[in-house]
């Protein structure tokens, strides 16, 4: 079957990790970061927001841990919660990825 020039190559979609080599490692109990966040029905912003403990040091909260339960919004790899993105051809170089949305980047500086 031909390809054409500027549809990408056939892959596999993979949906999670397979560890061949190794095994999976888990995270222990005692090296959890539990964060101090509190859910307010009436404020749905206060799950794990920009004053998290996890957020603040790059850190995703762990499922089953988190005080927040199903309402943290810092779990978002763990929920593949991924930004849209565009395939692209280039020239000479082969494909590459394009964000299809703004991404936002939290960035937090302390004040003395």
């Amino acid at each position: 079957m031909a390809q054409n020039a500027e549809e990408p190559p056939q892959y596999i979609h993979i949906y999670q990790n397979d560890f061949s080599y190794r095994k999976h490692r888990k995270q222990k109990e005692e090296d959890v970061v539990i964060c101090e966040c509190k859910y307010d029905i009436n404020h749905p912003d206060s799950a794990c927001g920009e004053s998290c403990l996890n957020v603040l040091t790059s850190t995703e909260c762990t499922p089953g841990f988190c005080p927040c339960g199903h309402y943290c919004k810092n779990q978002r790899f763990q929920k593949c919660e991924y930004a849209r993105t565009k395939l692209f051809k280039t020239e000479n170089r082969g494909w590459g990825l394009l964000a299809g949305e703004d991404i936002k980047v939290m960035v937090y500086t302390v004040q003395n």
